[in-house]
């Protein structure tokens, strides 16, 4: 079971270093594009060409990304107690084995909430987007 959650943990922190890596390469990629119009229009008018693409890009994922209406089926108090209690149990036995497995690997833990810390510390969009997820 120990290796499930190292699984899970290097699966997130691959994650965060993929994601902060997308937001370095739209950098360089607006970077180049801006040198490239910068050559054929004043410089003033491609950084504002280049700032408009990106801005149209976000909101493109932005819109193709949001959650829908109704989408995520919800617990509602029609359904047995029973299901709720379960979830809890897993999710009371999750937390027991998540801890014993970071106190018996206290350096690897150290590191991975070092580097988590870290990449969330940079990246304020993230850290909004991890506090969504947690309002849920």
């Amino acid at each position: 079971m120990g290796r499930f959650f190292a699984r899970i943990a290097l699966s997130i922190a691959a994650l965060l270093v993929m994601v902060v890596a997308a937001f370095i390469a739209v950098g360089f990629f607006a970077l180049a594009l801006y040198l490239y119009l910068a050559g054929s229009m004043p410089p003033p008018v491609a950084a504002l060409i280049t700032g408009t693409l990106v801005l149209l890009l976000a909101v493109v994922l932005v819109l193709v990304t949001r959650p829908r209406r109704g989408y995520r089926p919800r617990l509602s108090d029609a359904e047995p107690a029973s299901a709720r209690q379960s979830a809890a149990e897993l999710g009371g036995e999750l937390g027991r084995r998540l801890q014993d497995m970071a106190r018996s690997h206290t350096t690897g833990s150290l590191l991975a909430a070092l580097v988590a810390g870290f990449i969330v510390g940079v990246s304020p969009k993230l850290r909004s987007f991890l506090l969504d997820i947690l309002k849920l």
